[in-house]
């Protein structure tokens, strides 16, 4: 979605959907696919997203005959991003956790209008999983387990993430 030609990039996504439901059709092989929208920009307020993003569920809703499932998942507006730089504030009432984007106040990041830093990720995260069980049901394991801001993996531990397959469902 980087660039300028934003009445193009509906009619990309039409066309990714086409090669996936033809592969679909042409292995015999039902699939789901989940197609999110994109996030506002630093700020939000940016109607070139809020445009694409209507014309590309507009597009989903009046297809017809695929052999694909499309679920869509509001990323723009349904995951609770703050779109905005702000620090957190422990005095505020209530609390405030801070924007949700790096914009251009965090020390050793470059100004950045278009992506979410790591608690806007964790937020996207949290709704993405939330669609898949609700398409996929729970997992059969326990949930993936966020780690909390500034945690790391050491080197040698292992962490494991689920992965759906066929026969066993998650695992």
């Amino acid at each position: 979605t980087n660039g300028s030609d934003w009445n193009e990039k509906p009619g990309q996504v039409e066309d990714m959907l086409d090669m996936i439901n033809d592969f679909s059709v042409e292995n015999n092989h039902p699939m789901t696919v989940f197609l999110c929208k994109i996030i506002n920009r630093f700020n939000g307020g940016h109607t070139e997203t809020t445009q694409f993003n209507n014309h590309v569920a507009d597009s989903v809703a009046a297809r017809t005959g695929d052999k694909i499932k499309i679920i869509m998942v509001d990323m723009e507006n349904g995951a609770g991003l703050d779109y905005s730089d702000a620090p957190p504030d422990s005095n505020a009432n209530p609390p405030y956790e801070g924007g949700d984007m790096w914009g251009e106040t965090y020390p050793l990041v470059p100004y950045d209008l278009y992506h979410p830093n790591d608690k806007g990720n964790t937020k996207m995260a949290v709704k993405f999983y939330e669609e898949l069980v609700k398409e996929l049901g729970a997992p059969a394991s326990a949930p993936i387990k966020i780690m909390p801001l500034g945690n790391s993996i050491t080197a040698g531990e292992h962490y494991g993430y689920p992965v759906l397959t066929e026969r066993t469902g998650y695992r």
